[in-house]
């Protein structure tokens, strides 16, 4: 059994023009299964956050993580490889 999360489209919001801390609102499928979506829950309780919260946090230390090991150069390199490919256009990753 298969359990999904927000079927909304992703959509910007914008705040206010003159605020930096404009927010991006992401709605994507997830596709969980019964066991994953308890355990997320069971997780998410114990930190008494939501699990959009959790998601949330989750996908940012994620890219953190990235970062500061290096890993998004080489992903961005791979990406622009695979964009060249498929439509020659060139990417820069410095």
């Amino acid at each position: 059994m298969d359990i999904s999360l927000s079927p909304k489209p992703t959509h910007i919001s914008n705040r206010n023009k003159n605020d930096v801390d404009d927010t991006i609102v992401i709605n994507e499928k997830i596709n969980l299964t019964k066991n994953q979506y308890e355990v997320l829950n069971m997780i998410c309780n114990s930190y008494e956050k939501s699990i959009s919260k959790y998601m949330q946090e989750a996908l940012v230390q994620s890219n953190k993580s990235d970062i500061e090991d290096g890993n998004l150069c080489d992903v961005l390199l791979k990406l622009n490889e695979d964009n060249k490919k498929k439509s020659n256009l060139l990417l820069l990753c410095s």
